[in-house]
């Protein structure tokens, strides 16, 4: 199953793709067939992750030109109001939806702007017709889970620029396949590749989905039920509060008597991680995985919080997951320890721990793979 920091990505493509073309939406495989022709001769507004979950909105009306447009208006002249309440202009609560055409999908520019909250905005230059922008409530919203076997494919011409916004789209751990080529006068969407859930075709592309686990419309509720059963991500302390995002996770662990492994694995505890961050950061911060999450002190778990954070944000900048600090890479790294490129222990059982020199162990914990180190991580 990927981890968080992919579908964070794939939000990021969905972000950085030019939203004021008309989409086409079909299911060339059938089973999505009504939830399809809803989506169709619509507009992308906004595509966000939380955790392993992505949210893609769509409105029958284009969205403004950019996030920047809002802002300008607001400051010349002052008319940026909350409809329902007559908020003050400067309140950032009213920018809820992402407006992303112009910002090339940068998680800085982006995903500050919460859209699974907020009141409908009224935007006016002066002179136009004053715009109602809109909210989480307004949107149609794709929610797609990959789960295990589910992948993107996107094609396009040049100007379908997915590989600005990817990272490296070649990683085993990275859910989608990209083939870009051509220019736009003689780029055709290719044939669809699979068993195609839905296939959305932008001006210059296509983004195909195949073999989700779910890939459903949801109303603003739906998707608020979804969020409110997920754990903090670490991908998102930017949006949500810092302070309050790692309390809620040590709160978490500390309340069960689960092993620290399972409950990373748990996206009630903590939305994203998968097996790969579980083991690099368990072994960073020098936790047994076999320890009970209520005997892990406050501390130790702020550790771990502040390293899965920062694991995950250096593998959704990179395009792919590498947990080892450079300093650490042997030279030259053994041909039959491959692993050591990316990874401390993940891949590495039967192997000599790089800090201690104990063997790397293997074992299987609630049947997921759990790689750890008796030296390092003893319990």
């Amino acid at each position: 199953m990927p981890e968080g920091d992919s579908i964070h990505r794939i939000a990021r493509v969905f972000q950085g793709i030019n939203s004021c073309d008309r989409i086409g939406a079909t299911s060339p495989q059938g089973r999505f067939r009504e939830g399809a022709a809803l989506l169709d001769s619509t507009y992308l507004h906004c595509s966000q992750a939380v955790g392993k979950h992505l949210f893609m909105g769509f409105h029958p009306n284009p969205p403004l030109a950019s996030q920047q447009d809002i802002t300008k208006a607001n400051k010349t002249n002052n008319t940026l109001t909350r409809a329902t309440n007559n908020a003050p202009a400067d309140d950032p609560s009213t920018d809820v939806c992402a407006y992303f055409a112009s910002s090339h999908g940068k998680s800085a520019e982006i995903n500050n702007i919460d859209i699974f909250t907020g009141d409908p905005a009224v935007v006016s230059n002066g002179t136009e017709p004053a715009t109602i922008v809109p909210t989480a409530n307004d949107m149609l919203w794709l929610h797609i889970h990959l789960g295990l076997y589910g992948y993107w494919r996107f094609s396009g011409s040049q100007s379908f620029r997915v590989l600005d916004f990817w990272g490296s789209p070649g990683s085993a751990h990275v859910p989608a396949r990209v083939t870009i080529g051509g220019d736009d006068d003689t780029w055709e969407a290719p044939e669809p590749i699979g068993q195609v859930r839905l296939r959305l075709q932008f001006a210059h592309g296509v983004a195909d989905v195949a073999g989700p686990n779910n890939c459903e419309i949801i109303t603003a509720q739906e998707l608020h039920a979804i969020v409110r059963r997920l754990g903090p991500d670490p991908l998102r302390c930017h949006i949500d509060n810092p302070a309050h995002a790692k309390k809620r996770f040590i709160d978490g662990v500390r309340s069960s008597a689960r092993p620290i492994a399972q409950l990373i694995m748990d996206q009630s505890i903590v939305a994203g991680p998968g097996n790969i961050y579980r083991a690099e950061c368990l072994f960073r911060t020098k936790i047994s995985p076999y320890r009970k999450g209520k005997n892990v002190s406050r501390q130790r778990l702020g550790l771990l919080w502040d390293d899965l954070c920062a694991q995950m944000e250096r593998g959704l900048e990179l395009g792919r997951i590498v947990t080892i600090d450079d300093i650490d890479i042997p030279h030259p790294v053994p041909e039959d320890d491959q692993a050591l490129y990316r990874h401390y222990i993940y891949q590495r059982d039967g192997k000599d721990c790089l800090r201690c020199g104990a063997r790397i162990r293997l074992a299987s914990m609630a049947g997921r793979k759990l790689f750890w180190c008796p030296g390092c991580q003893a319990h």
